[in-house]
């Protein structure tokens, strides 16, 4: 608890202007001992720990264990927690950095920049099994890479028309950034140029590398197969995959602090 309030992520309340006292039978609740106010407050209440039974202490280390990829088995081994709980804050825990990740306010929500290269593509995740097994739609998925910081970001979409790639593209792409893509219909140059961009192309039926020019996409096609590699098959369906997917941009963003990067987001999504 004291570690918390020490990073700003919990405030001490106070009440008829006088400073709280802790419970000491109760860490989470505080008490105002000024008259006439009496009253009392939960420290964590608001928060992203608020409503919870379960020891502050506990889901830290549950989100410690998160981060650090650790699997259910050892979560649930180590924690000694029930399997529920376990997977009910590994949820909540997806739920808080795809806030912290999506939120507009923060820089990080685009990539490139000027000077910067962004390779974009789309990839199917599932496909369609009528013959044996479970029918599998899947989803699509719009993604881009940097090519020079390795950031990225991927999206769950409907459709692949240029309306949709295009409001992408603005939402997370920043000016001055050239966007290399395959030819694909739905990226038109006219409209990516009207953002502040330049649009380079490689037409896959052709070559994988452009002859003239030199630009590929090689860069988006394996972040593919690497991020195939990471979401399980049972997850390919849009609510579910865009919490796994947002988990691993936000990873890859703060890669060299994930816990600062934690804490940091316990502080900017609103719990209210």
């Amino acid at each position: 608890m004291d570690y918390l309030i020490e990073k700003g992520v919990l405030a001490v309340p106070i009440h008829c202007g006088r400073e709280m006292r802790r419970d000491t039978k109760r860490p989470k609740k505080y008490c105002c001992r000024g008259f006439p106010c009496k009253s009392t407050s939960f420290i964590t209440k608001g928060t992203f720990f608020g409503g919870t039974r379960l020891a502050v202490n506990k889901v830290l280390f549950l989100a410690w264990s998160f981060l650090n990829g650790s699997s259910h088995t050892t979560m649930i081994r180590e924690s000694h927690c029930s399997s529920s709980t376990v997977c009910d804050w590994v949820q909540f825990l997806s739920e808080l950095i795809t806030c912290d990740n999506m939120d507009g306010r923060r820089e990080w929500t685009k990539i490139g920049g000027t000077g910067h290269i962004v390779e974009m593509d789309e990839s199917k995740f599932g496909k369609r099994k009528f013959n044996r097994g479970h029918r599998v739609d899947g989803v699509w998925i719009v993604g881009g890479v940097d090519i020079t910081t390795k950031e990225f970001f991927a999206i769950p979409v409907h459709d692949r028309s240029a309306h949709t790639l295009t409001r992408i593209i603005s939402e997370y792409v920043k000016r001055g950034t050239t966007i290399r893509t395959d030819c694909w219909r739905g990226y038109q140059s006219r409209k990516i140029t009207s953002l502040g961009m330049v649009h380079e192309t490689v037409n896959h039926s052709e070559s994988f590398v452009n002859p003239i020019t030199g630009v590929h996409t090689n860069t988006i096609e394996g972040k593919w197969n690497g991020l195939k590699m990471k979401i399980p098959k049972q997850h390919y369906k849009k609510d579910w995959i865009t919490k796994d997917l947002q988990v691993l941009v936000w990873k890859k963003r703060h890669a060299s602090d994930l816990w600062g990067g934690f804490i940091d987001a316990l502080k900017h999504v609103n719990f209210a």
